[in-house]
């Protein structure tokens, strides 16, 4: 009759696992994608690499296969990328140019 009792604690005294998905674990850089003259905000999802993937704030019309440049909010220059494909408000990217280093001073 009282089957029932053991399996509900059972329920709520188990180690509880978190809720939001894998994706959110890592980090998210603030960033800036430009389309020609079009400025958007987005986020970098991880760090900047061969796959890199970038959650849009709002959709964003691109091309296929369309060059777009991206600035993390830190840097001052852009940095050209080839979009490998769209998917809603996720895009992933393929950079073509690399990061702008600071020039080395001469003393």
């Amino acid at each position: 009759m009282l089957s029932w009792v053991p399996s509900i604690f059972k329920r709520f005294t188990g180690v509880q696992q978190p809720s939001r998905p894998r994706s959110m674990d890592t980090a998210l850089l603030p960033a800036i994608l430009r389309i020609g003259n079009r400025t958007y905000a987005c986020d970098i999802v991880g760090q900047v690499s061969d796959k890199t993937l970038v959650n849009l704030r709002r959709d964003v019309v691109i091309g296929p296969n369309e060059a777009i440049d991206i600035k993390l909010d830190r840097d001052r220059t852009y940095r050209r990328f080839n979009v490998r494909w769209k998917h809603g408000l996720q895009i992933s990217v393929q950079p073509i140019t690399s990061w702008a280093a600071p020039k080395a001073q001469t003393s």
